[in-house]
């Protein structure tokens, strides 16, 4: 089976490289909003399946889509910033508390397919307004949930996780890889010659 993967995401695209994967990438813009009636795991899984959804007819027998969203619960959903300012707040709300890391995971072929969430707890140590200013004149808090990588400067903003640290880079790869062996999809390093 071959894995497409739905998703430009270059920490998702950069650990399923270093995993061994090979995989083809194709995607389609989907409208990423929340629904507040819904939890933060509930949104994540729909919007994964939604980007699933969006290449349904280009899917073909052979082939296997993984698709992904990441949420940050600090009491609040936060997806990425479009905005400095907007980063800078979420910085601050995120700044001396704990909040939940959610990943949404959709694998699905033409037969079936597996949604589901994995969740992180992440412990922020507190920001200071310099660290906020300094952090938010990087390009690393864009184009993240929350406004933060933490396999990046944000590393430093950590004082402890709970659970899956790949899921808070954007992808939990021990139960995708799990999930995509049922499937039929190894890493290179794991097929039989």
């Amino acid at each position: 089976m071959k894995l497409i993967l739905a998703s430009k995401s270059p920490r998702r695209i950069q650990l399923l490289e270093e995993m061994g994967y090979e995989f083809e990438i194709r995607t389609r813009s989907v409208k990423e909003c929340f629904d507040d009636t819904s939890s933060s795991n509930e949104n994540a899984v729909r919007l994964a399946k939604e980007k699933a959804v969006a290449q349904r007819d280009a899917l073909k027998e052979n082939e296997v889509i993984l698709t992904a969203d990441t949420i940050v619960d600090g009491g609040k959903m936060l997806g990425k910033p479009r905005t400095k300012e907007e980063a800078k707040q979420m910085l601050r709300t995120l700044s001396g508390s704990t909040h939940r890391v959610v990943t949404g995971v959709y694998i699905g072929s033409f037969i079936t397919h597996v949604q589901f969430s994995v969740e992180t707890i992440v412990h922020f140590k507190p920001l200071t307004e310099v660290e906020v200013n300094h952090y938010t004149n990087t390009k690393e808090p864009y184009d993240k949930a929350g406004a933060y990588g933490i396999n990046g400067y944000a590393a430093l903003f950590i004082d402890r996780i709970e659970g899956d640290y790949y899921n808070v880079v954007g992808l939990p790869l021990s139960r995708v890889y799990k999930e995509l062996q049922t499937f039929g999809v190894v890493p290179t390093w794991a097929q039989d010659e």
